[in-house]
């Protein structure tokens, strides 16, 4: 044999001994114990999230060793907030599946929402070693890094990521995090700037640029800074993270169920039902807000004035970039008849979001009550332009060119509020037949004038139904 086959074969015997001792010892190596399946405090929840976590509950006490099930009931609990009660079922899963990155990644997830940083930095690294390239778990462990104070790590980190994502905001903010930590006020003053460029509502980002402004004293900056940050306070950072949406959409599935009844009932006129609805909706999810939004109109059509005020001072502090808040919160103003309140209301509603059809038509109707005819006229008009079936700015346009003496445009309008036909038809019509009657078109003005008449008496509208006969009795068409 030759020396150099020689000692090849010697280094290949020579690796197999290791990896067979290798193996040995891991072979004597216990696997973790599983934790017992820990008791949840069922009595302290409220009744809607109790029902939904027992059953997710009874199943993994079915099947105790299913990482699924231990798993998914972690799920369940993180996306209510109690994290402390899903750390254990997510360690569960884990061991039950250790070569899963979810479970890792998600007991990572809740150990650092605990505080918890070393045992969230082992559980986040385990994860990675799964998935280097999981972006949310890359920022979280070096956020871990960073509380427990290991800088270079945690630059390390941040630094690998703003490599392959120039663009993440919430990377440049750690860096600038990390040099403040260290005392470099203008180097973190770099990191901070780019984070606000690369995010202009990213509020810690300017709060942090403008303590670092302070620090060299630039005041002025600093203070610019501060006004920023106090803008966009409400305004959340979103990180991408599919696996954590997985988590908040089980939140957002419950509160949706009953969302949905909400709007059943209300368009049922089942009033109270409907409130209890959208309550319950948001006891699962206070965020939900087009709970909050449909509350404010609810509260104020069953005459509950203060909570409806209360509702809508809430959902202004959790999003006050939704124009609908400012609308139906001016709707409540005006059935209290605050006409100035509610004008300023829906003039708030407009800067939020300049096309909202309904708010042109209701600040409308506040400045057609104010005797500023010409300024309600426009903006009856640019609800109309801003959406061509509505039905109630074209009534209300038509009545505002009526009382000009436009009646050609008038009736234009007017028209466009016949379909679809329901009970205010009769309303609609009566208003043609007056403009027709006042263009000089007789023969049609009695056709409406007739229609008005036998629609509101089908509907029992009686003194409609008179209005609609005395036009027919001045054009001498009652027998038509």
């Amino acid at each position: 044999m030759a020396r150099g086959t020689m000692h090849r074969s010697v280094d290949r015997l020579a690796t197999v001994v290791v990896l067979f001792l290798a193996f040995s010892e891991c072979s004597r190596q216990k696997p973790a114990p599983l934790p017992d399946l820990p008791e949840l405090a069922f009595e302290s929840m409220i009744p809607v999230i109790r029902e939904q976590i027992q059953k997710v509950y009874h199943r993994a006490q079915e099947n105790p060793t299913d990482a699924t099930a231990n798993g998914h009931l972690g799920m369940v609990l993180h996306a209510y907030g109690q994290y402390e009660s899903a750390e254990p079922y997510y360690h569960r899963a884990h061991l039950l599946q250790p070569d899963e990155f979810r479970w890792a990644y998600y007991l990572g997830t809740v150990r650092f929402f605990l505080g918890n940083d070393a045992a969230a930095a082992a559980a986040l690294r385990v994860a990675l070693r799964m998935d280097p390239q999981y972006y949310a778990a890359r920022l979280r462990l070096a956020e871990t890094f960073l509380a427990l104070g290991e800088l270079e790590e945690c630059e390390r980190m941040y630094r690998s990521v703003t490599k392959e994502r120039p663009g993440s905001a919430l990377a440049h903010y750690g860096l600038g995090r990390v040099e403040s930590a260290h005392g470099r006020s203008v180097a973190a003053i770099s990191h901070y700037r780019q984070a606000c460029q690369l995010s202009e509502t990213f509020a810690a980002a300017h709060y942090a640029l403008a303590l670092a402004y302070r620090d060299i004293g630039k005041t002025a900056k600093s203070e610019t800074h501060f006004s920023l940050y106090e803008k966009y306070s409400s305004v959340k950072q979103v990180l991408e993270d599919p696996f954590l949406y997985e988590v908040t959409e089980l939140e957002t599935a419950a509160a949706d169920d009953h969302f949905r009844r909400g709007l059943s009932l209300a368009d049922a006129d089942s009033l109270p039902q409907a409130v209890a609805a959208f309550e319950r909706a948001l006891e699962i999810n206070p965020e939900l807000m087009p709970a909050h939004v449909n509350l404010i109109s609810l509260y104020g059509r069953l005459g509950q004035a203060d909570r409806a005020e209360q509702q809508y001072r809430t959902a202004v502090r959790i999003d006050p970039s939704r124009a609908d808040l400012y609308h139906n919160f001016g709707v409540l103003m005006a059935e209290q008849g605050k006409i100035q309140a509610a004008t300023r209301a829906f003039r708030k509603a407009l800067e939020v979001e300049p096309s909202y059809a309904e708010a042109h038509s209701s600040l409308g109707e506040m400045l057609e009550a104010q005797g500023r005819l010409e300024e309600a006229t426009k903006h009856y008009r640019l609800a109309v332009k801003n959406k061509s079936n509505f039905r109630l700015a074209h009534s209300n346009l038509g009545r505002m060119l009526f009382a000009l003496g436009e009646y050609e445009e008038a009736i234009e309008h007017f028209l466009s509020t016949l379909t679809p036909e329901d009970e205010q038809t009769a309303e609609y019509m009566y208003n043609l037949a007056i403009a027709f009657a006042n263009s000089g078109d007789r023969q049609k003005a009695a056709y409406y004038a007739r229609q008005a008449k036998q629609r509101a008496a089908s509907l029992g509208q009686t003194e409609l139904a008179a209005l609609a006969e005395e036009i027919l009795r001045k054009l001498g068409a009652e027998g038509s």
